[in-house]
């Protein structure tokens, strides 16, 4: 009984949810995919949603997270990918230098696998600290240690093998 009246209030909710999502992605394609895993996420969650509380903004707090994620690794997805002609990773407009994509492959295997984990969970994958300090078993603090090394190494590799100036920074 109590999944019966969690799903009628989610659907009554989905128009809601909808609008939301529209007004904050300004994409139909995005609209409907945040939509779509605003649902799934609410599904997986039901066992912690409390009954009375406020389902629309319980719905939104959820899209407006997976929205960030959305945003975060696109961006970061876009800083990496290749059209197959491409030979150098796109540094952002406030950097000088530019690096070969095999400079930067070859810079960021040679990391520790603990760094090179950590790097990648934050940065590539958009995991928080506290997420990808639980996926990796460790201290939010170790984690941010790692991550920190990591940055620390390929700013260090990058300035060596290319001396552009200042070393480009890494976020």
């Amino acid at each position: 009984m109590k999944h019966d009246a969690f799903n009628r209030e989610l659907r009554r909710t989905i128009p809601d949810l909808i609008r939301f999502a529209r007004a904050i992605s300004r994409d139909t394609e995005t609209t409907e995919e945040l939509v779509g895993e605003t649902l799934v996420k609410a599904l997986q969650l039901k066992e912690r949603f409390e009954p009375g509380s406020n389902m629309r903004a319980w719905l939104y707090k959820i899209a407006s997270g997976l929205y960030r994620n959305m945003n975060r690794k696109r961006r970061l997805r876009s800083l990496f990918e290749s059209d197959g002609n491409a030979t150098v990773v796109s540094i952002p407009p406030s950097q000088d230098g530019t690096i070969d994509l095999e400079d930067a492959a070859r810079i960021i295997a040679s990391l520790p696998e603990e760094q090179r984990l950590a790097l990648q969970l934050v940065t590539y994958h958009g995991h928080s600290y506290g997420s990808a300090a639980a996926i990796l078993g460790c201290e939010i603090g170790t984690l941010k240690s790692r991550v920190s090394r990591a940055r620390a190494e390929i700013a260090k590799a990058l300035g060596e093998s290319k001396n552009p100036g200042p070393s480009p920074v890494i976020r």
